[in-house]
Formats: structure tokens, C-alpha cells, sequence
């Protein structure tokens, strides 16, 4: 029922709203000024700033307490009373969200005193007063929501002020508190019934809902029962806190009912009232007379206003007085200070200084190190004495691992040479390193040495004959660096070398650059001074006989036996003045001049009409393969059909047209061979063919046509510039038979080679194109001759060569040109006669690795299959076919592929790459061969993948204005993030820690990458030298622990004895990776260059040179001595393996 006093609540309400917007300042008596002398503690409340509010019921007075429990302010009046400021029994406090004023309920007076909050002043002053109904005599509780709206608890009833200024009465049986969500839910405790019931707002009135906690009732003291429940709260995390005062707890309930925590007040006290806010949960407990504070876990903090022990953290540390090691640092102690202050610390009697020994910021006091480096090794206690509360202990164990001193280097030597000086001392037990430190004159060491070196030796060089050089070294390891050693000094001096102004080389042989078994090769040289008796000289490892011929010229000669190995004749001349300096080892000459050696006869195979076993006619055609490995090469050939007659030497060939011997019967045919050196096949060649002419009666008066032959001009074109410009000229013979067959007849010669060179060179191009004209498919085969010195002259000038004809594009990379030792020819054959084709498409389709690709797909010859021969074997060449006029969509070209029926008996199914074959547009398909036969397109329905085709992915890059930079140096960060890119390697070694590798450093991964995986190491003063170039030394060290066990035995560099990479950099070279420089050098501390990097990686990848794609970088031509390895590294493609060395170009796509 609504009380008759509810218009005068809203009228006081009104008027509070109105004061609220200004709090008068208010100066109160001094009553109980801190948390002393509670009689009984009842309700409490936080502001809006944090201050806590606690009304003590029997003392009559509101206390205000500041965060720090300082007390704030005092609300009441002594002595008490019911006027304003007065109250007789304040036992509940409630705080305004919105306007922040304070609610003070007043049992005792029944009413609620109300004081404003001012800003300015941040205290709270009398405001107004609410009277409460007359007949309510035992007013318990006082809530606001987050609304606003007030709630008061009178024991039979629940007033409620609505923040819309309505009121309602909610009446029952014990009501002793009510609390609302602020959402329309409203919790109300019933103190008798033992239980907490929920109540729903809706429309303007609360209305019952439900019994939310408890039994009715029944008292319990288990989870799900309430014995007496006085006060109730909502906390901002929608959970409701209720005092369940005789089983003296606090329970929380979730807001579905569930039961969240069990609070146990300190001490089994009274609770009364509770206040939480998300950061803590305050309780007042009459019985213990205190406030108490709680996590909101429900763990107990303590009590408000009685003195707490501060604490610090940590309690124990170490410190090592070794000023190199991690802990020689200060010691950071944070302070828990539970409103205490540090007041001194102390080391047994003595008390630290502040400042000095240690700092104090904030919460945080930092011992410094320079105090603790001056306490002895040992257990140190330092005591932390505060305000109130117990001293705190830091016991720090002061540790020091400084290293013995090694001790100095001794007997320093210092020798002069010209431009350098070569240093030796002693070495140190325990030394890992040396550091070297050089000054000049009365000038002064550097800090930083100039070199640091792991062995007792060190050779300078650059520097200044004639100025006089000290130094000095100091041993280290990993933790200390030892005195100086003692200094010397030496003067470095130019020196005159003897040196051979003229060395050459030549064979007493026909041909002075070529020599056999049994010729003597003379070795003629001149010294520009007078030498110290006759020079030591070895020729093909085998002391040569020395004669003098006066003004210094010597003659050396060895005359050849069948031990020494073929090839290039080597020597070697040691020689020393009359002063006894010795020159440098001298193994080339100075003209260019060398002998090859050539023991063994050229071989070969000899076929008559392909290998036919009849012929109808004398006229036949000789194939010729012919190997001279690696000899000299120039090989010519003679034929005879008795071995008595034979025919004039000649240039060797792949074909030869030649005239058996008259009559039927069997006829053999005998070939000869002779290299440039003079070796002749010890026993002549044979084939043989059954001669079976066809005797035709006719009027002996009418003679049979011969056959015609002209000469047609052949262009060579441009093959790069897309217009087919002309940069030289061949010469083509076609023959026509008596049958009207055309055969034509292709020698690309020397001086025709050299204009295509030269011209090509001018327009920037490095690709020639021979095109052969047959417009009217009348010709039924084509050999081209390219002869050994062309092919030198196009390899020589990078130049790549293709041969163009309406039947077959062939395609030679300049690699496959490369160190040919005879002539090499092509026969083009296309199978134009019908039957031959119907017999090849029936092999075709019945092959077994067609048909296994095909499946259960049709199988169709596309366009004329091709024969081509040459023996041009094991060497990559890459072959356009033509598709013919057959049209195909885009799907049936990936299901086309080429059947090779090799020679030797071997068959095979490749897949090739579908591309332009003229400019017309007409398809070829292109594909790459190393041995030659007959090549036949197939279509396969249904096909399945033939390729083998990879890819290999790019692993270093350029700049972005298109250069690769390939003679700058590579730095060690650059070479780590190389390496972890193309290598993958268990990572079994420890995370490294280097001084100057930051967390921020771009390369930090990948060094630390390197570092696990034991391909790349740090220096031993815990430094990476991340930006410093790596020289080829430490490159080829790194190599050598990537490389698989190299045993064979390659020799060594002239400047590499007693490096410390000699080892790894003699592995290297016997593994193929490195080839050093054309004086004999390795130059092992020269910085890297980018170029080099990737020829030697390559190397051991087995990757590349690539070529036949298209140049990557404007600094980088094709003439460029690393292009193709450059073009490998930072181009990703697809190759197929080429067991002739280097990788034709394919590009990257999806097989």
C-alpha cells in the first residue's frame, strides 16, 4: 500500500536534484579522526573517487576514507541528535551515480540525510533531509542502482524512489535489504523467511517474481539455504552479494541463481553490510568492530587502517663481479608498500646511501652494481626497513667469475718482404685467437687491432716500402684478452723478382701445336737477369733435359712416351737469380703458345646407305661417326674400296657420296682416319653392302640424264630481333636425282661463321638462324656441315645457331658448341612417302609406351614424322616440329607428345612444349634431344603426364633499377640469409647470442638460422660481424661442411699454404665448386663478389648455367663470364637434367 508520506519523498527528491548541481563545503567537529574506536561498524560505500564511507551506528557518525586510508572527512556532529549534520543511528550509506551526492540513512531519526559533493572542495556538505514514514521504526538498508534509483530497506517494507521521481511501497515480512541491477530486476532479503526473493519491474511497479536464494522458511547453513539474510547488494558484474549474518558468510550468487562464492568473514565476525565494485569487496563486521577487505576471489586482504607488512620481490638475487658477464648488473627490488614508505636499507649496522648505493623510483629501488662489485664474494643480506610493518630481507649472493689473465705473446718477429711484413710469435695456452695491432712511425695503436687471426702467423700486405711498421699482439679467448705482447718493428722493401720475359712452347711434330707419342716437345724461354745456374723445368710431369743458350735463353725438352696423360702438355719452370731470390713458378707461356697431346688414334663406324644390307646402284652414301675424345682433334678421313687405291684426305664428315666397285657381289668399303697430330687408325675401317644393279636392255645410242645440281644463296638471319634481318649469307647444293628427288647440301664455313660473329656482336644479339628455302616441299633430304672451327667461333662469341627448314627447326645452345673436336653434320630426313608413314604410325600406335600414356584414349600421328641424324651426340639441342594443318583445341594440346626411335635400339616418349614454329603462326611443338633418330608426333587422347620437368626457384635477386650488382662484395648477414634459402639442414646446434646481432637486425633470423644448422659461425668474442663482406675464404669453409666426402686429389693454390682454410679450400677444388685465378691464386682473404657467390653455389647445388631465357639484368650481358650462372640463381624456371652440363631454359609453369 503507497504510504501517505510518498509526495513528500518526491518533493525532497525534486529539491535534492536541484542542490546537487552545487556541494557547500562544510567544516565538521573532529570525532574518532582515524580507524580507532569503532563501536559498530554498519554500512559502507565507495564515491565516485574512490573514498571509502563507513557509518558507525553507535558512535553516531559517517567516517570518509581517502585510497590510502588516511581519513578524508567526518559527517555528524557531537553531541548527536535528529537535526541537520546530527544522527542518532546512521546505520546505512549509499552513494548517487549520477549526482554524486551522499545518502545517509538514519534509523534511529527515520529519515535520510542527503550532502552534496563539491568539486572544488572534494568534500560533502548537508544538503537536504528525507523523512521516512512514522510508523517504520526499524530501517535497515539503504542501495542506488545504476539508474538511479533508490531502494530502502524498513523491515516491513521496501521503499522505493524511482529516478523518474515515482514511488512505491513494497510490503512483507522482514525486508531488511533491497538491491536492484539497475535492468528492472530487484532483490529484496527476507530476514525470517531465510531467503532472498526477486522481484520484476513492470510498467512503472516492482511485482514478485520468484523465490531466487534460499528455502522458505527454513535456516540452513549448505549452499542452498540462507539463515537470516540481512543485507543485499548488486555489484556493476550483475552479481548479487548477500550477508548471510548467522551463518556469518557472504554468499554471491550468478544472476541466474547459481551460486558463485562463498565468503567467510575474518575471524567467523558479524557481517553487516558489503560494498563491491570489480577491484575489491569491502565488508563491515559489527562483531569485530573493523572494516575488512577482500579480493574479489573472495581471498582476505586485511583489515582497513591496521598497520601491513610491506613486502619485496624478489627476495633473493645474484650478482657476478665479472664486469664482462650477464650478471654484472644492478638489482631491481619492487616494493609492495600496503601504505607504508621505505625508511633506510641496511647491510648489518651499515646503512646504505640513497643516491648512491642504491635509487628509489616509484615503487621500484635499484641496488646499484658499482656497490655490490665492492662487497666481497659471499652471502650479502640487505634489510628494507619501512614505516610500520616488519623489515624485508634481500639476500643477494655476490659471485666472481672473473677469468684468469692470460698471459702475453712472447718473441714477436716481424720479417720484411716487398709491400708487406710477416709476423710469427709464440703461442698461449688457452688462447683461442690473437688480435694484431699495428701503428707506423711515433703514432699511436688503434683501439680496434687490424686483423685477428686463430694461428701464431699473420703476413700484412699493401703496404708502403720504406716505411718503418711496429706491432704488437695480445693473445684472447671467449672471456679475456691478455697484455701486449713485445713490439717489433721491420721496414718493408720493394724486390726485384726475376721473372721470364718469354716462355714458349712447341712440338717438333708436322703440326708444332699437336703432338703424338714419340715427338719431343721443347720448351724455349728467356730470364731478365742472370739466373743462378740452369732453371729446373718439367714437361708433362717429367724433368725435361735444360741446355743454355746464352743472354739468358734456355731450352727445355722431353720427348713423349704412351705414360703421360693426353691433352693439354703442362710444365712447369722453377728458376732463381744470381742473388738468390727465387721467381715465381712459371707454368704458361707469354704468347699464347701450347702443345696438345694426342696419343690414340681417332675411331670410328663406317655404314653404307644407313646401314642397308643391298644396293641397286655404285652410287652410295657413306654415314660416318667418328670420336676422337679428348684429342686433338682436326680428324680427316680416306676411302678405298681395296685398300690399295685410296682417296684423298679429307675434312671428316657425317656423310660421304662414294662409287663401290663395279659388278655384283659383295662390296667393303675401307675408311682411314687421321687426327691433327698425326695418329692413323692402325687399322682400317670397313663396311660392307651386297651390290645388286638392275640390268636394263635399251638402245645403248640413248644415254640416261645425269643428275642436276645448282646452288641457291641461304640467309643467315637475326634470330633475335623478330624481323629476320640478314647478317650473313650461305651456300646450299641440291642435287636432283634422275628421279627428280631433291637432296641438299649445307657447309656452314669458317669465314661465314665469322661474319654471322661479328655482325651479330654489332646489333647486340647472340642467336643466328639459318633459314633453308624449300617453298615447294620438294626436297627429300638435307645435310649441314657445320665444321669444327665454325663451331669454335660461335661457342667463342656466345653465340647460339639454328637450323631453319618447313620440316624441323634445329636449335644449338652455344654450351653444346663448346670444345667440339670435328665437324659436325645433320641429316634431315621427312618421311614423305605414305607407306614409310603408315608403317611408323603403325609402330606408333602399338608401342607400349604410347599406349601405357594414352591409356584407353586413340592414339593419331600428328603432321610427318622426321629423320635426323648427326653426330653431334650427348649434347643438348632443342627441336621444333611443325603440327601440320591439323587443328586442336587447348586441351588437346597438352595431350600431345613426340615417340623417338633412337639408333642404338632405345625408344622414347617426351613431352614438348607447344609454341609458335613461323611467323605465319603455325604451331610447332618443341622439345630437347641429346641422341638423334626418328621423331614422330602423337596425339593421345586421355594422355597422362610424361614430364620430368622441375623447377628450380630463384634464391638471389637484384636491385630495383634492373642491375644484379655482380662485382660488389656480399656481406656475411647477405650470405646467411643465401644459404638458409637454398640449404636445409637439421638444426642441431644452440640458439646463438651475438653482441652484435640485434632482435631489429633484417637478417637476425636467418642468422641465427646458420648458426644452428653449423654451416656458418660467429667469431669467438660473441660477435657475428653481420655487415661485414665475407672473403672468398670463409665462403669456401662454409662450402666445405656442405659438401659430401671429396677425396680425390686436385692439387692446391700458390697462396694458400698454412691459411687456415686450406683444407676446406683443397676439398672445394677437388669437389669441382672453385677453379681460382689464372696466375695460380686463390686469394682466400679478397672479398666475395655477388658474381662469384653464385658460381660457386650453382656448383654445389649442381645447378645451372641456364640458358636460352632472356637476360634479367642491364648490367649483366650475355658476354659476361658468369651470365648463364647469374641468369640460374635469380630466374625461377623449369629444367630437365642435361647430363652434357648447363640447363636449358623452361618456363616456370605447372606440370
Amino acid at each position: 500500500m503507497l504510504s501517505k508520506h510518498l509526495s513528500r519523498y518526491v518533493a525532497v527528491l525534486i529539491s535534492l536534484v536541484v542542490f546537487c548541481t552545487v556541494a557547500v563545503p562544510v567544516s565538521w567537529a573532529a570525532l574518532t579522526p582515524d580507524w580507532s574506536g569503532w563501536i559498530s561498524p554498519t554500512g559502507i560505500a565507495k564515491d565516485s573517487q574512490g573514498r571509502i564511507i563507513v557509518t558507525d551506528y553507535d558512535k553516531k557518525v559517517v567516517r570518509i576514507f581517502n585510497e590510502d586510508e588516511t581519513l578524508h572527512q567526518l559527517l555528524g556532529a557531537n553531541p548527536d541528535g535528529s537535526s541537520d549534520n546530527r544522527f542518532s543511528g546512521p546505520i546505512s550509506v549509499a552513494v548517487h551515480p549520477v549526482t554524486k551526492n551522499l545518502y545517509v540513512l538514519d534509523r534511529a531519526n527515520r529519515n535520510i540525510q542527503v550532502f552534496g559533493y563539491s568539486i572544488t572542495t572534494g568534500l560533502y556538505g548537508y544538503s537536504s533531509t528525507i523523512a521516512l514514514d512514522s510508523t517504520v521504526s526499524n530501517a535497515r538498508s539503504i542501495t542506488i542502482d545504476a539508474a538511479g534509483n533508490v531502494f530502502v530497506g524498513q523491515a516491513s517494507s521496501i521503499l522505493v524512489i524511482n529516478a523518474n521521481q515515482t514511488t512505491q511501497i513494497i510490503t512483507g515480512s522482514s525486508l531488511l535489504g533491497a538491491a536492484s541491477d539497475g535492468a528492472g530486476n530487484l532483490y529484496i532479503s527476507q530476514y525470517w523467511n531465510h531467503t532472498v526473493v526477486k522481484y520484476v519491474k513492470t510498467g512503472s511497479s516492482y511485482i514478485y517474481n520468484s523465490i531466487f536464494a534460499g528455502v522458505q522458511g527454513v535456516a540452513g547453513a549448505d549452499d542452498a539455504h540462507l539463515n537470516n539474510p540481512n543485507n543485499i547488494f548488486v555489484g556493476p558484474d550483475k552479481k548479487i552479494y548477500v550477508t548471510d549474518s548467522q551463518n556469518k558468510r557472504i554468499k554471491v550468487y550468478l544472476p541466474d541463481g547459481t551460486l558463485s562464492m562463498i565468503l567467510n568473514p575474518a575471524q567467523n565476525g558479524d557481517p553487516v553490510s558489503l560494498f563491491a565494485d570489480g577491484n575489491d569487496i569491502l565488508v563491515t563486521n559489527s562483531l569485530l568492530r573493523g572494516v575488512f577487505r577482500y579480493t574479489t576471489s573472495g581471498q582476505l586482504l586485511g583489515q582497513l587502517g591496521v598497520a601491513k607488512d610491506s613486502t619485496i620481490s624478489p627476495t633473493s638475487a645474484s650478482f657476478d663481479k665479472y664486469t664482462s658477464s650477464p650478471g654484472y648488473a644492478d638489482i631491481a627490488v619492487t616494493m609492495t608498500l600496503k601504505g607504508n614508505t621505505l625508511a633506510s636499507i641496511k647491510k648489518g649496522g651499515a646503512t646504505l646511501t640513497a643516491g648512491t648505493d642504491y635509487t628509489v623510483s616509484g615503487s621500484t629501488v635499484t641496488i646499484k652494481k658499482e656497490y655490490l662489485a665492492a662487497q666481497p664474494a659471499g652471502p650479502l643480506n640487505l634489510t628494507f626497513a619501512f614505516s610500520a610493518g616488519a623489515d624485508q630481507t634481500l639476500a643477494v649472493t655476490v659471485s666472481d667469475s672473473t677469468p684468469a689473465p692470460l698471459p702475453a705473446p712472447t718473441n714477436l718477429a716481424a720479417a720484411a718482404g716487398d709491400s708487406q711484413i710477416a709476423l710469427t710469435w709464440n703461442s698461449v695456452t688457452e688462447a683461442t685467437y690473437y688480435n694484431v695491432y699495428m701503428r707506423t712511425g711515433d703514432g699511436f695503436y688503434d683501439a680496434a687491432p687490424v686483423t685477428t687471426v686463430t694461428g701464431t702467423t699473420y703476413s700484412i700486405t699493401g703496404l708502403t716500402n720504406g716505411t718503418l711498421y711496429y706491432f704488437m699482439v695480445k693473445a684472447a679467448n671467449t672471456t679475456v684478452e691478455s697484455e701486449a705482447s713485445n713490439e717489433a718493428g721491420a721496414t718493408p722493401q720493394a724486390v726485384v723478382l726475376p721473372v721470364l720475359t718469354m716462355v714458349h712452347i712447341a712440338s717438333d711434330n708436322a703440326n708444332p701445336v699437336y703432338a703424338k707419342t714419340g715427338d719431343t716437345v721443347t720448351l724455349t724461354f728467356t730470364a731478365n737477369t742472370a739466373l743462378d745456374g740452369l732453371p729446373a723445368a718439367a714437361i708433362a710431369g717429367r724433368a725435361a733435359n735444360v741446355t743454355e743458350m746464352g743472354n739468358h735463353t734456355y731450352i727445355a725438352s722431353y720427348t713423349l712416351t704412351d705414360s703421360e696423360n693426353e691433352g693439354i702438355v703442362t710444365f712447369t719452370i722453377d728458376f732463381t737469380n744470381a742473388e738468390g731470390i727465387a721467381g715465381t713458378q712459371v707454368f704458361g707461356t707469354t704468347d699464347g703458345s701450347g702443345v696438345i697431346f694426342d696419343r690414340i688414334a681417332p675411331e670410328g663406324s663406317l655404314r653404307i646407305n644407313g646401314g642397308a644390307g643391298s644396293a641397286s646402284s655404285e652410287s652410295v652414301v657413306l654415314t660416318i661417326a667418328i670420336g676422337d675424345g679428348d684429342g686433338s682433334g682436326g680428324v680427316r678421313m680416306r676411302f678405298s674400296n681395296n685398300q690399295v687405291n685410296w682417296s684423298e684426305w679429307e675434312t671428316a664428315s657425317g656423310t660421304k657420296a662414294w662409287t663401290l666397285g663395279s659388278g655384283n657381289g659383295a662390296k667393303t668399303v675401307y675408311m682411314q682416319l687421321i687426327d691433327a697430330a698425326g695418329n692413323v687408325t692402325s687399322v682400317a675401317i670397313a663396311a660392307s653392302i651386297q651390290l645388286q644393279q638392275y640390268v636394263e636392255t635399251s638402245d645403248p645410242n640413248v644415254d640416261s640424264p645425269a643428275p642436276q645440281t645448282e646452288t641457291i644463296s641461304a640467309n643467315v638471319q637475326n634470330g633475335k630481333d623478330g624481323n629476320g634481318s640478314v647478317v650473313s649469307s650461305t651456300v646450299i647444293k641440291r642435287t636432283t636425282d634422275t628421279d627428280g628427288q631433291k637432296k641438299d647440301e649445307v657447309i656452314f664455313t669458317v669465314q661465314q661463321a665469322a661474319k654471322t660473329v661479328e655482325q651479330l656482336a654489332a646489333a647486340g644479339s647472340s642467336f643466328a638462324k639459318i633459314v633453308i628455302p624449300d617453298l615447294k616441299d620438294e626436297v627429300k633430304e638435307l645435310n649441314v656441315t657445320i665444321p669444327a672451327a665454325s663451331a669454335d667461333l660461335l661457342a667463342e662469341g656466345n653465340v647460339s645457331l639454328e637450323v631453319s627448314t618447313g620440316n624441323a627447326r634445329i636449335i644449338i645452345p652455344y654450351d653444346s658448341l663448346t670444345g667440339l673436336k670435328e665437324d659436325i653434320y645433320f641429316r634431315i630426313v621427312p618421311v614423305k612417302k605414305e607407306e614409310e608413314r603408315k608403317e611408323i604410325e603403325r609402330r606408333t600406335k602399338t608401342e607400349q609406351l604410347v599406349r601405357d600414356a594414352a591409356g584407353s584414349g586413340s592414339v593419331q600421328v600428328v603432321g610427318r614424322p622426321m629423320t635426323i641424324e648427326t653426330n653431334m651426340q650427348n649434347r643438348k639441342v632443342e627441336l621444333v616440329l611443325p603440327l601440320g594443318n591439323e587443328t586442336f583445341s587447348e586441351a588437346q594440346l597438352k595431350e600431345l607428345g613426340i615417340f623417338i626411335e633412337h639408333s642404338d635400339g632405345t625408344k622414347e616418349l617426351v613431352e614438348g612444349e607447344v609454341v609458335s614454329f613461323e611467323e605465319s603462326g603455325k604451331r610447332g611443338i618443341r622439345f630437347n634431344v641429346d641422341k638423334f633418330s626418328t621423331f614422330t608426333i602423337v596425339h593421345m587422347e586421355g594422355k597422362q603426364s610424361l614430364s620430368h620437368e622441375t623447377k628450380h626457384k630463384a634464391y638471389m635477386f637484384g636491385y630495383g633499377d634492373g642491375t644484379f650488382g655482380p662485382d660488389r662484395n656480399i656481406t656475411r648477414a647477405e650470405m646467411a640469409a643465401i644459404l638458409t634459402r637454398v640449404f636445409v639442414k637439421e638444426e642441431k646446434q644452440a640458439s646463438p647470442s651475438y653482441t652484435d646481432v640485434s632482435q631489429t637486425h633484417w637478417a637476425m633470423e636467418a642468422i641465427n638460422k646458420a648458426a644452428k644448422m653449423g654451416i656458418m659461425n660467429g667469431y669467438p668474442e660473441a660477435s657475428f660481424k653481420p655487415d661485414a663482406p665475407i672473403t672468398r675464404g670463409e665462403t669456401v669453409s662454409i662450402l666445405a661442411r656442405l659438401l659430401d666426402g671429396v677425396n680425390e686429389e686436385a692439387g692446391s693454390f700458390a697462396d694458400i699454404g698454412g691459411h687456415w682454410a686450406q683444407a676446406a679450400i683443397e676439398k672445394s677444388k677437388a669437389a669441382g665448386i672453385i677453379a681460382g685465378y689464372e696466375d695460380g691464386t686463390f686469394r682466400p682473404e679478397q672479398a666475395l663478389t655477388r658474381a662469384e657467390a653464385v658460381a660457386m653455389l650453382n656448383r654445389l647445388l649442381g645447378r645451372g648455367p641456364l640458358y636460352g631465357a632472356e637476360a634479367m639484368f642491364t648490367d649483366v650481358p650475355e658476354t659476361y663470364w658468369a651470365y648463364g650462372h647469374i641468369q640460374e640463381a635469380s630466374l625461377e624456371h623449369g629444367y630437365e637434367p642435361n647430363a652434357a652440363g648447363g640447363e636449358p631454359f623452361i618456363s616456370a609453369r605447372e606440370s
